[in-house]
């Protein structure tokens, strides 16, 4: 595989005591570009077992100029984008936008501007929905304390997932 990226993701969450003592267990799994794009998808179309929540969390790094990169593929409050593999979490929150613009709009040299971008998208985020978006636009469930009765299984869709959790205030 030879991936700097993969390898850092191994190191920092798969083998990361911290996680292993949450009880957060990584799994690894090298398969092809196109494969994984159908599993990202959940592309049954093209295959069923792609249909079927199996993978929650990807590394598809990739080497696009960001001129490619819409601000809509990175958060977006418009109806189109709801959903699918946009907007997941529903969210329609215009200082988020804002930040998610600012965000896209700085250089790919510029990391500390980046970074303030990065901290501001993820603060407000947390404030609104405490769910962390984990490389490459995909989710990965951790959950503030104040969320009671949250239970998530790989083949649970979202709504059956939430339909009991509760914010404790």
């Amino acid at each position: 595989e030879n991936n700097e990226v993969s390898e850092l993701l191994a190191v920092k969450l798969q083998a990361n005591p911290d996680l292993i003592n949450a009880g957060i267990k990584i799994n690894r799994s090298v398969m092809t570009f196109p494969e994984l794009l159908n599993y990202a998808a959940r592309d049954g179309a093209q295959d069923s077992k792609y249909g079927v929540p199996t993978f929650h969390m990807f590394n598809m790094s990739t080497t696009f100029h960001a001129s490619i990169q819409t601000f809509e593929y990175n958060y977006s409050t418009e109806d189109q984008f709801m959903g699918g593999n946009y907007n997941k979490n529903f969210i329609r929150d215009e200082e988020l936008a804002s930040i998610a613009k600012n965000m896209i709009g700085v250089e790919g040299t510029d990391k500390d501007g980046f970074k303030k971008y990065y901290v501001e998208f993820m603060s407000r985020w947390n404030e609104l929905l405490p769910d962390i978006p984990l490389y490459s636009n995909e989710n990965y469930d951790f959950y503030n304390e104040r969320i009671s009765n949250y239970d998530n299984y790989p083949f649970r869709r979202a709504w059956e997932v939430i339909m009991y959790a509760e914010i404790d205030k």
